[in-house]
């Protein structure tokens, strides 16, 4: 059985739990419907223009929704860490350009 941090994407030390973890559930609800919405297809895909049968209509759907929702989910967790990275950056930014010259940052 994996622990939680072996589940949790890489280079996100620095990040807040909450907001990775918020990213993380976005893009498995993105992956979700991308896998499903694509698996329909798939099928249908499948069933019309290949003439598969019933069994090899399903298991297209299946493969083709597993895959596409797997692909989609790592993207998505990928591009929604990266723009929290960009957000955290960015609050820094404003947080250091905020303080006074002499002053030492607030840890």
């Amino acid at each position: 059985m994996a622990s939680a941090q072996e589940s949790q994407p890489a280079n996100t030390t620095n990040l807040p739990v909450e907001a990775v973890a918020a990213a993380t559930r976005e893009a498995k609800h993105d992956g979700i419907f991308a896998g499903l919405s694509s698996g329909l297809l798939g099928a249908l895909i499948g069933q019309r223009f290949y003439k598969f049968d019933r069994n090899k209509t399903i298991l297209c759907g299946v493969v083709t929704g597993i895959l596409v929702g797997y692909q989609f989910t790592q993207i998505f967790t990928s591009s929604n860490l990266a723009r929290l990275r960009v957000e955290q950056a960015r609050l820094a930014k404003a947080e250091t350009a905020e303080q006074p010259s002499g002053a030492e940052p607030a840890v």
